[in-house]
């Protein structure tokens, strides 16, 4: 049985307004796929004045192993004939994600990005290398490589055997959902295990994030609080009175 975690923030926050994340879902149903270190490519083209940017996303593996995703995006380019070709692409990835397990085939993997990717309005090649875990992708069919939002729009795709190398495999469609927010939103907030408690080390690692985009009404979480009560299968959130003290809450 896991117990119950109670968190409180000590520290003054400042004021942001939450932003509202979108998602933009291409397809989970797989009828291919490819192995560790291969690589999707596509274009995505933002077309809102604002840009978006995108805190994380999520793909799907036939793996359940630990792996990361390097990501690359080239600004005014096209994957169509550079799938192979390094020299239309960044030398090193334009952002990476943390480690994460792969969930499964068809079941979305979530991956959370070292820094959240901004793209302004414009059109961009991307390549997503899969790093230790196996991809999942669907086989183009002329009517299924198409998606698009009122923000975003992707134009899908292929797959390579290797990072800009290896079998080429043209049409695959990426299985993949964006998490978004419109405009340059950069501010997050975060949570950490400070110690062991009574829980010690059973409950796993874990993280989670919320975004602000610091233009409208305000949100302190200073000596406030919440608890996630264990439910089988996930954690309830549930706010928890404030606090009138500085200092942390021991547990026990």
């Amino acid at each position: 049985m896991r117990p119950s975690l109670t968190f409180a923030s000590i520290a003054v926050l400042a004021s942001f307004a939450t932003a509202q994340l979108q998602t933009l879902t291409t397809t989970f149903a797989n009828n291919n796929g490819g192995a560790a270190e291969w690589t999707n490519q596509f274009d995505l083209t933002v077309t809102n004045p604002a840009g978006v940017t995108i805190p994380w996303l999520d793909i799907n593996t036939s793996t359940t192993t630990a792996g990361t995703l390097d990501i690359y995006v080239q600004p005014n380019g096209t994957y169509v004939g550079n799938q192979v070709n390094p020299a239309a692409w960044p030398a090193s990835p334009t952002v990476s994600s943390l480690s994460f397990t792969g969930a499964g085939t068809g079941l979305p993997t979530n991956a959370i990005l070292s820094a959240p990717l901004f793209l302004a309005q414009g059109s961009y090649a991307v390549a997503i290398h899969y790093r230790g875990v196996a991809p999942l992708y669907t086989n183009g069919s002329g009517t299924n490589q198409s998606y698009s939002d009122a923000n975003i729009a992707l134009a899908l795709g292929s797959a390579t055997a290797g990072l800009f190398s290896g079998t080429l495999f043209d049409p695959r469609v990426c299985n993949l959902r964006l998490y978004y927010g419109v405009g340059n939103v950069r501010n997050f907030a975060g949570a950490a295990p400070f110690g062991t408690g009574c829980g010690s080390s059973s409950i796993g690692d874990g993280s989670f994030y919320e975004l602000f985009d610091g233009t409208t009404s305000t949100f302190d979480l200073s000596n406030r609080g919440f608890t996630m009560n264990w439910t089988g299968s996930s954690y309830a959130l549930i706010p928890a009175p404030a606090r009138s003290s500085r200092r942390p809450a021991s547990a026990g």
